[in-house]
């Protein structure tokens, strides 16, 4: 049968219209301009907070004022969704023959005009300034692509255009910085974010002097009191007035605070592929964010090791840790599995574990049940499936609302290790097992070729 079409609502037409022309216009504007001379100049300059939206930024040109004026029309989650659109209409842009134009960059990189590579996110970045917003929602994906530019051009410009963007704006909760981010961004994000929670720079080329930025004091930005942003103007006196008016008694003040930083506030940390983070700077991070409720990062060794090293060293005299880790991934690679015992030790830790993502044999799974709080499961078992698996779905199944199991994918090494073993029946055992134990289930994943023991 054909697609049924679905009839698209005003609010999204009018989203997709108003972040075309705003993209094409920031494309437009960033296209005249010299980049080299603008960022040297706010390098020599002591940095400057944007006034608040109602305020005119006299740091814009011309073109970049009559844009935030348009836009300045529209309520901040309005704006803020205005963005995230043109974000995705900018990596659609850029994703057609993407491999084709970074190869003509590279051989044509003597002769082309820098400005053609802003792309519009430079006087996007600026016009945005004032404005509150919470999530800068940039993709991975399009953070990759400027990012192989940028690599190309060896010029920094997008670093330097990001540094300069994000002390203005200081509501936002979340931010997303993969492959950008360094130490001087981490110095920036910890003085001027102070509202940030939630805090991804994977594959980026952070540090552990770069984390313990983090633990420094903030600057807290000092603004009058506006007029609520998400309220729709009033059409009939913004039409009747010639033009926008601008108060001139704004001030603006920036206080260091020496109780708060952003290592006592972040919820998540994504440092995905940091090589430059070492396992010291993963326990400096669970020793010292106390908030934290999601760590990604694995190297030569994952969270959970790096917990069981820690544990190990731990001085009985000591008072134990509670951590507020919410997630444990223990992946391949790793260097140790972990023992039952240390299992009931990270529990004792480790109390409001949801998530566990495990490598693991099937005899571990039953001390997993002592997770009082565990509802998704991702296990692959290096034996096989048996009595360990199903005596956890006996007493841990009913909680549990996703479930993804994979055996090992090598049968012959699965042979060597198991007598009697049964071959083809690993998909029907868990679907049966997860069918009779696990009531609140809502997704179930089952991969691979292992064995089923006998037992």
């Amino acid at each position: 049968m054909p697609r049924r079409k679905k009839c698209v609502c005003l609010y999204s037409l009018s989203l997709k219209e108003t972040a075309k022309q705003l993209l094409k216009g920031c494309q437009f504007i960033d296209s005249k301009t010299e980049p080299f001379s603008q960022y040297n100049k706010l390098r020599d300059s002591p940095l400057k907070i944007s006034p608040s939206r109602e305020v005119e930024d006299l740091d814009l040109n011309a073109e970049q004022r009559v844009l935030k004026v348009w836009v300045g029309n529209l309520p901040d989650t309005v704006v803020q969704d205005v963005f995230r659109l043109a974000m995705l209409q900018l990596e659609s842009q850029l994703m057609i023959d993407k491999d084709k134009k970074l190869i003509l960059t590279l051989i044509n990189i003597e002769s082309i005009k820098m400005s053609d590579f802003l792309f519009g996110v430079h006087s996007l970045l600026k016009i945005l300034r004032g404005f509150s917003i919470t999530d800068l929602n940039i993709s991975k994906r399009l953070w990759l692509i400027l990012w192989e530019y940028e690599e190309i051009l060896h010029q920094g410009l997008l670093k330097e255009a990001i540094s300069e963007a994000l002390p203005h704006f200081a509501s936002i909760s979340s931010l997303s910085l993969p492959y950008l981010a360094d130490d001087r961004i981490m110095n920036v994000i910890r003085k001027y974010l102070p509202c940030l929670t939630n805090l991804d720079v994977s594959h980026s080329c952070i540090t552990d002097k770069g984390l313990r930025h983090l633990m420094s004091p903030l600057c807290v930005l000092h603004r009058p009191d506006q007029p609520n942003p998400n309220i729709i103007r009033n059409l009939t006196s913004f039409l009747d007035s010639p033009e926008r008016v601008y108060s001139s008694n704004f001030r603006l003040s920036l206080e260091p605070r020496s109780d708060k930083c952003l290592a006592k506030q972040l919820e998540t940390l994504k440092l995905e592929s940091c090589d430059s983070v070492t396992d010291s700077g993963v326990r400096f991070i669970l020793e010292h964010f106390s908030n934290l409720k999601v760590l990604i990062y694995h190297q030569r060794r994952s969270v959970l090791e790096i917990l069981l090293k820690w544990l190990t060293e731990h001085n009985d005299s000591e008072k134990t840790p509670e951590l507020r880790l919410e997630h444990l991934e223990h992946a391949f690679p790793y260097s140790i599995a972990p023992f039952s015992e240390q299992l009931t030790t990270l529990r004792i830790i480790c109390p409001k574990v949801t998530t566990i993502n495990i490598v693991t044999e099937d005899f571990v799974l039953p001390h997993l049940v002592g997770f009082c709080n565990l509802t998704t499961l991702t296990v692959e078992l290096e034996d096989c499936i048996g009595e360990g698996f199903i005596s956890f779905l006996k007493q841990k199944g009913s909680e549990l609302s996703e479930l993804y199991v994979s055996c090992s994918t090598d049968p012959e090494s699965t042979l060597s290790t198991v007598e009697g073993g049964h071959q083809g029946q690993l998909f029907n055992i868990v679907t049966v097992a997860a069918g009779m134990f696990c009531t609140k289930l809502k997704k179930l994943s089952v991969s691979g070729c292992g064995l089923v023991s006998k037992e």
